[in-house]
């Protein structure tokens, strides 16, 4: 019961209360109905709570084959999947607490910002409070890294020719944007010009084996020419001339090494007839572009493979230049003609590493005509270009030579990175040959999800507005039309398979790098369990399209796995694998 006093007292000091909720909720954008947001989540800031809310794993596997049990219980035996992804836009706490255990097994936290932006926080691996572990809070950001700092001399040759190859790339994606960003009126020139360039252009063509022709290496910052000799001409099951010139100096490459390459280039299960089959010819008839080199059904133009030693230090081990494709007119010092140029320097010791990286090349010739020529893809970004090239190597090269540069050197590479790569800034780090090695783990995880549907739908796919600009959105989008969840899944579940060092066989879909039967192809299994792996890299920030992770061990009598406050930043994913 209250006076009048007491309730007018009352009264006034709830309409104070209000008064200040409402000024409050006016300077947070407060008030009024309800709205809906609809701009992109990943575009503005994410709040990040002091306590962020609790979240729990689900099973990530099924079948005879999987040993998760339950979001918490492990069989005992075999490999186990767990994942939590989280969705939301705050920070999620997960405490992992899975029975079932012994000290024999061996757990992997695999963290995975598969997003276009940078994440506002990093992860954290929380507490390990398990009997006989030390209780400790470590962030990934205080873990020392660990990189090999002895690796092997092909991993040590592979780095230089990666930084080597990245510095054409980025000419390549120039190149691409000088020929997008021509005004309509620049494309369009007159068809007489166009076959004049041609007829002039085959004057110099397919000449007689023995014939002498000066190349012009556009590597170096001032180009440098080269008096070369045709030794060899084959034509491609398409029509096609291939021809094989040697630098007069090229004393590196053998009679035997040449064949080597003629036998596994030419004919109609070489490499570029495999090639022309998976995506498609090298070149072909255009009348969009005028300032680039150009061909009719009846007069193709040919591929040149030039091999040379370079007078200038060259850390190249072979390039696909696409300046050489434009007219003098456009481009100075173009060959103006379709054509490689391969390192002979140490060819004849590691033939197999060189037909790899033709093949390699090759694939970026056959993109820029059939992407950016043929379907006018407005694609400059190099690691969507790169991980189709090499997703050749892994398809194409084994079944011409059993020979696989991505599962000998590429995947091994990447354990020994340490993670902390942002895939899709590919030409603004120092420490590019990771960024390759990366690329290849996805690109070849990709290919035994999908067989070939990904790696060839990158270039019959993808040119609707909304997806020819966008490499990111064009990869998801192809994933999800064959049955899967988006590229960050995908990216995630690479990551889990590749830091869990996953043997070549599990049976567990979407895990692993397994045999898979296409039906003109088979693509090895590739078993991880015996390489090495470096302790994660520190992190600071953690960027887009990128991982962590952390390899952990049961504790001697423990039956369960305990890591508590285990922080997955919002809009990543974290996989929990047990084996």
């Amino acid at each position: 019961t209250y006076t009048q006093n007491q309730f007018k007292s009352f009264s006034l000091r709830y309409y104070a209360m209000a008064i200040v909720c409402f000024v409050l909720l006016q300077a947070c954008g407060g008030g009024g109905g309800a709205t809906t947001d609809t701009s992109p989540v990943i575009n503005r800031p994410v709040s990040t709570p002091t306590n962020p809310p609790k979240a729990s794993l689900t099973v990530d596997c099924s079948g005879a084959a999987c040993s998760a049990v339950s979001p918490i219980q492990y069989s005992g035996n075999g490999v186990g999947l767990w994942r939590y992804n989280n969705t939301s836009t705050q920070d999620a706490l997960i405490d992992i607490d899975i029975l079932g255990v012994t000290p024999k097994n061996q757990v992997t936290l695999a963290f995975t910002n598969g997003e276009r932006n940078t994440a506002f926080s990093v992860p954290s691996i929380g507490n390990n409070v398990s009997a006989e572990l030390k209780t400790r809070s470590n962030l990934l950001a205080n873990f020392k890294s660990e990189k090999v700092s002895t690796l092997s001399h092909s991993t040590l040759e592979q780095q230089s020719h990666d930084a080597a190859h990245s510095v054409m790339m980025a000419r390549n994606q120039a190149s691409k944007k000088h020929l997008i960003e021509k005004t309509p009126l620049e494309k369009m020139q007159t068809t007489v010009q166009a076959e004049t360039n041609l007829a002039a252009q085959r004057l110099r063509a397919a000449p007689a084996v023995n014939t002498q022709r000066v190349w012009s290496d556009s590597y170096p910052q001032v180009p440098v020419n080269y008096i070369t000799t045709n030794k060899h001409i084959c034509t491609l099951p398409s029509g096609r001339k291939i021809v094989f010139w040697q630098g007069n100096n090229t004393v590196n490459l053998t009679p035997t090494t040449l064949q080597y390459f003629i036998d596994n280039t030419c004919g109609v299960s070489g490499t570029f007839a495999r090639l022309n089959n998976l995506l498609g010819d090298f070149w072909g008839t255009n009348n969009l572009y005028g300032n680039i080199i150009t061909e009719t059904v009846n007069n193709q133009q040919d591929v040149n493979i030039v091999f040379l030693n370079p007078t200038i230090t060259a850390d190249w081990a072979g390039y696909f230049d696409s300046k050489n494709n434009f007219l003098l007119n456009s481009e100075a010092n173009s060959n103006q003609a379709l054509v490689f140029f391969i390192n002979a320097s140490s060819i004849n010791q590691q033939p197999d590493f060189y037909l790899s990286t033709l093949v390699h090349e090759a694939t970026h010739l056959i993109a820029f005509y059939q992407n950016t020529v043929a379907r006018n893809k407005n694609w400059t970004a190099a690691w969507l270009d790169e991980i189709l090239a090499m997703m050749s190597e892994d398809i194409v090269v084994p079944a011409a030579v059993s020979y696989n540069k991505m599962a000998d050197m590429r995947l091994p590479d990447y354990l020994k990175s340490g993670g902390n790569i942002s895939l899709d800034n590919w030409l603004y780090v120092s420490d590019t040959s990771s960024h390759y090695d990366m690329g290849a783990s996805l690109g070849v995880f990709l290919n035994r999800r999908y067989g070939l549907n990904v790696y060839q739908q990158l270039l019959t796919a993808c040119t609707t507005p909304d997806l020819k600009d966008d490499e990111y959105a064009c990869l998801n989008n192809i994933i999800v039309q064959n049955g899967g969840l988006g590229l960050a899944d995908e990216l995630a579940k690479m990551g889990a398979s590749m830091f869990s060092k996953a043997s070549a066989s599990t049976g567990l879909v979407g895990y692993g790098f397994p045999r898979v039967n296409t039906s003109s192809y088979t693509l090895q299994a590739i078993d991880l369990s015996n390489k090495f792996l470096s302790k994660p890299a520190n992190m600071f920030s953690y960027h887009s399209m990128s991982q962590t992770y952390l390899n952990d061990t049961v504790p001697t009598g423990a039956t369960r796995y305990i890591r508590q406050s285990v922080r997955v930043p919002a809009r990543t994913r974290l996989q929990l694998v047990i084996k």
